[in-house]
């Protein structure tokens, strides 16, 4: 009820389901300044000023870009007929910005977040489309992300993709955490095969969270589980920022 942190959010497919919807999450996550609104009650909550839909946050250790997904049940994209091509523009300049940047000595890490997600094994499927776009994002401003985190599908899934890029070979987890408030969506068990790309490393069931502790030389992801009885541990990654 009194929590101080701030809650910096990217929306989902139902946020954007109506006009009124995503003038409501611009309401009180793009705000003019950072209050306690009137809904809020008795219950500290303030709002956002972010800049809009989707955004780039930069943090001392991590830089992370929120992008708007869109109101589709199955799939997520960020550019269409319908759309345009104004956030895959955004992307592409605020990535050589961030390329520039790395290139005059700040390392950080680089996080991408989105709500529907690129891979998907239960509940919802993945957006191939809007992977796609984002790798052409990636390739045209010579920078990758070091990790990805969505939701949509209400469980935890973590796949390892393999990519070759600027001359290393990067392993990069995609995590699907979607079960905060709604869990016990269907998820296909983990399929481990070294073959495939990206790898299918773990699936979860139930409901939990994920969280991501970085420092200026890895990104360390863990995921929790969350019972009647209590919360566990489920399983912990750790990137090393190359």
């Amino acid at each position: 009820m009194h929590y101080p942190g701030k809650i910096i959010a990217i929306p989902g497919n139902h946020d954007g389901e109506s006009d009124a919807k995503i003038a409501d999450f611009q309401k009180y996550f793009c705000a003019s300044s950072q209050t306690v609104p009137p809904i809020a009650g008795s219950i500290f909550r303030e709002t956002m000023n972010q800049p809009g839909v989707y955004w780039c946050l930069d943090a001392p250790f991590v830089q992370i870009i929120g992008l708007y997904s869109n109101s589709a049940e199955n799939p997520g994209f960020i550019s269409g007929p319908q759309i345009g091509q104004v956030q895959k523009q955004w992307l592409v300049q605020t990535l050589k910005t961030l390329k520039a940047a790395r290139g005059a000595g700040t390392r950080k890490a680089l996080l991408f977040a989105s709500h529907h997600p690129p891979y998907s094994s239960g509940g919802h499927s993945g957006s191939a489309q809007m992977l796609a776009d984002i790798d052409d994002a990636c390739n045209q401003a010579g920078i990758m992300p070091d990790a990805y985190f969505s939701g949509h599908a209400h469980s935890i899934q973590r796949y390892t993709r393999t990519v070759k890029f600027g001359g290393k070979t990067l392993g990069i987890p995609f995590v699907v955490s979607g079960c905060g408030g709604h869990g016990g969506q269907t998820v296909a068990p983990a399929n481990k095969n070294s073959g495939n790309n990206p790898v299918y490393e773990f699936g979860y069931m139930g409901w939990g969270y994920t969280t991501a502790k970085i420092t200026n030389t890895a990104i360390t992801i863990t995921s929790y589980g969350v019972d009647a009885n209590a919360t566990h541990e489920l399983e912990t990654t750790s990137v090393p920022l190359l």
